[in-house]
């Protein structure tokens, strides 16, 4: 198939000139794939395709995990000491989902193909790392596997404090790369409407770690001016909060 006239043509409506425009392009994009490339490697193709002519980060399909069954019982646990280095841990159905699971990326054409276990949701179980495991070709190894593992990052870091209440906070801005298919761009300033604790509410989380304890909910306005909820670390250094004191600090 021609993917680019295909692409060109869904995207023919929007105004690709601004960002929104193109975020709005690229999630058109990603609905036609899912309903017409049932096949993974024809959806994620086509939806590279897409990031590559709309300058949108990458989706993709975590194909390996898609296919596996599972029974919900399968438990798997990621720790890490410098004395031992990361150790995994599963139950027996855990570590059958885990096989299965891998046997698939390693069936796959497709470097880069990988699938995420994260902290917090199944199959990762308790006080866990996050895991994510790629399928690589052997350039990869001569590149990058002979760089001295950088084993300290996974150790617990201390985290530096912001003093700030939360309560406070009247805006934010984030300077990360978002996923695709939300409507927030990066380095726009957006209005908070309400704040709560995060208590594992059904929203997306931008953590910077595996703790909670300093994630908010925040409730704003998005581009397409529809409410909407994020969850943000207030330490992230990558987010910018903006208080009523900041704003009275500008008009001195």
């Amino acid at each position: 198939m021609d993917y680019k006239s295909v692409i060109e043509n869904l995207i023919s409506g929007f105004d690709i000139k601004s960002e929104l425009g193109r975020k709005k392009a690229y999630t058109k994009c990603i609905d036609y794939a899912k309903e017409n490339f049932k096949a993974s490697k024809e959806f994620n193709s086509f939806v590279a395709e897409a990031a590559k002519m709309l300058d949108q980060m990458p989706y993709r399909r975590d194909v390996a995990a898609e296919i596996v069954s599972s029974y919900g019982d399968e438990k798997l646990h990621l720790s890490y000491s410098k004395e031992t280095g990361p150790v995994l841990t599963g139950n027996k159905s855990g570590l059958s989902y885990l096989s299965k699971l891998i046997e698939n990326l390693s069936v796959s054409d497709e470097p880069g193909n990988h699938t995420h276990f994260y902290h917090g949701e199944f199959p990762m179980y308790g006080k866990t790392f996050s895991l994510t495991i790629y399928l690589e070709d052997d350039s990869w190894f001569i590149k990058h596997a002979n760089k001295t593992p950088e084993t300290e990052q996974a150790a617990p870091i201390k985290r530096k404090q912001r003093d700030l209440n939360p309560n406070t906070i009247i805006a934010f801005v984030i300077f990360d790369n978002l996923p695709p298919t939300l409507p927030v761009i990066k380095g726009n300033i957006y209005k908070v409407k309400s704040c709560v604790k995060y208590k594992d509410q059904k929203v997306w989380v931008k953590g910077i770690s595996d703790e909670s304890d300093r994630i908010y909910v925040f409730e704003f306005n998005d581009d397409n001016g529809v409410a909407s909820q994020f969850a943000l670390d207030i330490d992230d250094p990558n987010v910018l909060f903006l208080t009523e004191n900041d704003i009275r600090k500008l008009g001195q």
